[in-house]
């Protein structure tokens, strides 16, 4: 684990520039307004393209949220994550999950969109469930909302 922690770290490094490279490195994770941590069984990164993608086991945490798939591309410049292969975005906060099979999420504002057949559950006070489905959902996790379309 330490070893994928390090070629984590090292792939950032590579391709985020400056003090917040630094910072990274000092804390072991990504960090701006919010810890955000990602780890996967490889990581690849590149300057040119300012994009780093995890593949085989990834796991993103993000404030209350966590969410699994198989590939993930991060893109620097836009804090923009675009994740595929049974993703599953659970969120403690809102006592919900979302599976599908690919999800864009933007770290600024905490907007997530899956375009494709996603699933929504979400469990009461009670541990009663809600399913909703729907053709794709953009979900607002500062608003506390999710928009289904068809």
């Amino acid at each position: 684990m330490k070893n994928k922690s390090l070629a984590l770290i090292t792939a950032l490094l590579a391709v985020v520039p400056g003090a917040y490279g630094q910072q990274a490195m000092k804390n072991r994770e990504i960090t701006r307004e919010a810890p955000l941590t990602i780890s996967s069984d490889v990581v690849e990164g590149s300057q040119k393209t300012n994009k780093v993608v995890y593949t085989g086991n990834v796991v993103m945490k993000h404030l209350a949220s966590l969410l699994t798939c198989d590939r993930m591309e991060v893109f620097n410049d836009e804090e923009r994550f675009d994740a595929a292969g049974s993703v599953k975005w659970k969120d403690s906060e809102m006592n919900s999950e979302l599976t599908a099979d690919s999800v864009r999420y933007f770290k600024a504002t905490r907007v997530m969109h899956a375009p494709a057949k996603p699933v929504l559950t979400l469990l009461d006070k009670k541990g009663a469930k809600t399913v909703i489905t729907s053709s794709s959902m953009t979900r607002d996790h500062k608003q506390k909302t999710a928009t289904g379309e068809g």
